[in-house]
């Protein structure tokens, strides 16, 4: 499947699932689900090289681009030490 039938597929189901009931705020889509499958995994307890690779990131870029979620799943708030 291309990239841009699976977009189109993944946003008409979510819209008959009703996750997007709004036109104030932006659609769900497919590319969102990287963050909760990041959240899980390291919620789960995998090692940040592991959800690395199953993102298709290096270490480096996880730890750029999903601080928050790393953060979350550790426990740690934003300006409280670790």
């Amino acid at each position: 499947m291309e990239g841009d039938n699976l977009g189109k597929a993944f946003s008409n189901a979510a819209d008959k699932a009703k996750l997007n009931t709004t036109e104030e705020e932006r659609k769900l889509r497919f590319h969102d689900l990287h963050r909760t499958y990041a959240r899980v995994l390291l919620g789960g307890g995998c090692d940040i090289a592991c959800v690395a690779q199953q993102l298709g990131h290096s270490p480096a870029v996880l730890l750029s681009t999903y601080t928050g979620v790393i953060n979350a799943s550790s426990g740690t708030e934003k300006g409280q030490p670790e």
